[in-house]
């Protein structure tokens, strides 16, 4: 199982980062929703075709989960609070300190079984 941590610039509202996942490269953007205190993530191919648009930031949850998009990912993203409260991102800041963006690699015996 390889999980990695995903960086995210929490200073300022709206960013991307080109990552790659698996040997493939994704471009994520991600905003934050001030008037909904909340970290939205939208997901495109190299060529910024969309796979994955709006996903909210929570934690626990599959994100990929209600995605049948076979271009996405193969493993599982997921949003994991550090401090063990289980609490989404409630401030711009949390996400990438106490709430933290992570993939876990599709070769996991978790997500094979």
């Amino acid at each position: 199982m390889t999980m990695i941590e995903l960086p995210v610039d929490t200073t300022t509202t709206a960013n991307e980062e080109i990552l790659q996942l698996e040997g493939v490269e994704y471009l994520f953007r991600f905003y934050w929703l001030d008037r909904s205190s909340v970290w939205v993530l939208n997901i495109y191919d190299q060529d910024e075709n969309e796979l994955a648009l709006g996903l909210r930031l929570v934690v626990n949850v599959s994100l990929f989960g209600r995605f049948q998009d076979t271009r996405l990912p193969p493993g599982m993203l997921l949003c994991s609070d550090l401090s063990g409260a289980d609490e989404d991102p409630r401030v711009i800041t949390d996400l990438g300190t106490r709430v933290i963006l992570a993939y876990i690699t599709s070769d996991d015996p978790v997500l094979s079984g």
